[in-house]
Protein backbone atom coordinates (compact mmCIF):
# COMPACT_ATOMS: atom_id res chain seq x y z
CA UNK A 1 0.00 0.00 0.00
CA UNK A 2 2.73 2.61 0.54
CA UNK A 3 4.35 1.74 -2.04
CA UNK A 4 1.06 2.35 -4.62
CA UNK A 5 0.58 5.51 -2.92
CA UNK A 6 4.36 6.66 -3.17
CA UNK A 7 3.87 5.75 -6.99
CA UNK A 8 0.91 7.78 -6.64
CA UNK A 9 2.36 10.99 -5.59
CA UNK A 10 5.47 10.85 -7.60
CA UNK A 11 3.61 10.44 -10.61
CA UNK A 12 1.08 13.73 -9.66
CA UNK A 13 4.06 15.85 -9.04
CA UNK A 14 5.60 15.10 -12.01
CA UNK A 15 3.01 15.73 -13.94
CA UNK A 16 2.09 19.00 -12.14
CA UNK A 17 5.12 20.25 -10.12
CA UNK A 18 8.27 19.29 -11.65
CA UNK A 19 9.96 21.55 -14.50
CA UNK A 20 12.42 20.11 -16.05
CA UNK A 21 14.82 22.87 -17.35
CA UNK A 22 15.14 22.94 -21.20
CA UNK A 23 16.59 25.27 -23.30
CA UNK A 24 15.44 26.47 -26.70
CA UNK A 25 18.72 26.70 -28.42
CA UNK A 26 21.54 25.01 -28.75
CA UNK A 27 24.10 27.28 -28.38
CA UNK A 28 25.89 28.34 -25.38
CA UNK A 29 28.40 31.19 -25.32
CA UNK A 30 31.05 30.92 -22.49
CA UNK A 31 33.53 33.17 -20.92
CA UNK A 32 35.93 31.28 -18.73
CA UNK A 33 37.42 33.73 -16.15
CA UNK A 34 39.59 34.46 -13.53
CA UNK A 35 39.43 37.68 -11.35
CA UNK A 36 42.68 38.38 -11.01
CA UNK A 37 43.64 38.37 -14.79
CA UNK A 38 44.19 41.53 -16.64
CA UNK A 39 43.35 40.66 -19.94
CA UNK A 40 40.22 39.52 -18.12
CA UNK A 41 39.49 42.70 -16.30
CA UNK A 42 39.42 44.32 -20.01
CA UNK A 43 36.42 42.50 -21.06
CA UNK A 44 34.12 41.83 -18.05
CA UNK A 45 33.45 43.74 -15.19
CA UNK A 46 35.14 41.86 -12.09
CA UNK A 47 33.46 43.99 -9.67
CA UNK A 48 30.39 46.27 -8.94
CA UNK A 49 32.77 49.77 -9.00
CA UNK A 50 34.05 48.62 -12.74
CA UNK A 51 31.70 50.26 -16.18
CA UNK A 52 30.36 47.31 -18.19
CA UNK A 53 32.83 45.80 -20.62
CA UNK A 54 32.21 44.05 -24.26
CA UNK A 55 31.58 40.78 -22.58
CA UNK A 56 28.72 42.40 -20.34
CA UNK A 57 27.41 44.42 -23.34
CA UNK A 58 27.46 41.07 -25.38
CA UNK A 59 25.67 39.31 -22.21
CA UNK A 60 22.65 41.92 -22.53
CA UNK A 61 22.07 41.94 -25.62
CA UNK A 62 21.97 37.98 -25.90
CA UNK A 63 19.27 38.25 -23.41
CA UNK A 64 17.17 40.70 -25.52
CA UNK A 65 18.28 39.52 -29.42
CA UNK A 66 18.83 36.60 -31.31
CA UNK A 67 21.73 36.33 -33.62
CA UNK A 68 19.96 34.15 -37.19
CA UNK A 69 16.94 33.84 -35.36
CA UNK A 70 18.33 31.62 -32.47
CA UNK A 71 18.77 32.23 -28.92
CA UNK A 72 22.43 32.23 -27.83
CA UNK A 73 23.16 32.20 -24.40
CA UNK A 74 25.80 33.91 -22.92
CA UNK A 75 27.52 32.75 -19.86
CA UNK A 76 30.80 33.98 -17.85
CA UNK A 77 32.24 31.54 -15.14
CA UNK A 78 34.86 32.92 -12.61
CA UNK A 79 37.04 29.63 -12.35
CA UNK A 80 38.72 31.45 -9.41
CA UNK A 81 34.70 30.32 -7.31
CA UNK A 82 34.06 27.74 -9.81
CA UNK A 83 37.10 25.44 -10.36
CA UNK A 84 35.15 22.29 -11.00
CA UNK A 85 33.55 23.66 -13.82
CA UNK A 86 37.24 25.13 -15.23
CA UNK A 87 39.32 21.61 -14.92
CA UNK A 88 40.22 21.86 -18.80
CA UNK A 89 40.86 25.36 -18.62
CA UNK A 90 44.63 26.05 -19.57
CA UNK A 91 44.22 29.73 -19.50
CA UNK A 92 42.08 32.81 -18.75
CA UNK A 93 40.49 34.62 -20.56
CA UNK A 94 38.74 31.53 -22.31
CA UNK A 95 36.13 31.78 -24.21
CA UNK A 96 33.62 29.02 -25.89
CA UNK A 97 30.91 28.36 -28.10
CA UNK A 98 29.28 24.93 -27.43
CA UNK A 99 26.66 24.51 -30.60
CA UNK A 100 25.02 21.30 -30.53
CA UNK A 101 26.77 19.31 -28.14
CA UNK A 102 30.15 20.57 -29.77
CA UNK A 103 32.87 22.65 -28.54
CA UNK A 104 34.15 25.38 -30.59
CA UNK A 105 37.22 27.63 -29.80
CA UNK A 106 36.64 30.96 -29.90
CA UNK A 107 39.87 32.45 -30.99
CA UNK A 108 39.35 36.15 -32.29
CA UNK A 109 39.51 39.73 -30.92
CA UNK A 110 37.95 40.11 -27.39
CA UNK A 111 35.53 43.01 -28.44
CA UNK A 112 31.82 43.24 -28.90
CA UNK A 113 31.59 43.64 -32.50
CA UNK A 114 33.85 40.69 -32.88
CA UNK A 115 31.86 38.62 -30.62
CA UNK A 116 28.97 39.42 -32.92
CA UNK A 117 30.58 38.49 -36.15
CA UNK A 118 31.61 35.32 -34.75
CA UNK A 119 28.39 34.44 -33.50
CA UNK A 120 26.81 35.09 -36.81
CA UNK A 121 29.23 33.12 -38.79
CA UNK A 122 28.79 30.18 -36.65
CA UNK A 123 25.10 30.34 -35.20
CA UNK A 124 23.55 30.13 -38.75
Amino acid sequence: VILIISYILKVFYNKFFYKKETFSNNYKFKLYYANWCPHCKDIIKINDKDKDKDWNKLSKYLKNNKINNNNIECESIDCVKNKSKCKKIKGYPTIKLYKNNKEIDYNGKRNYDSFISFLKSECS
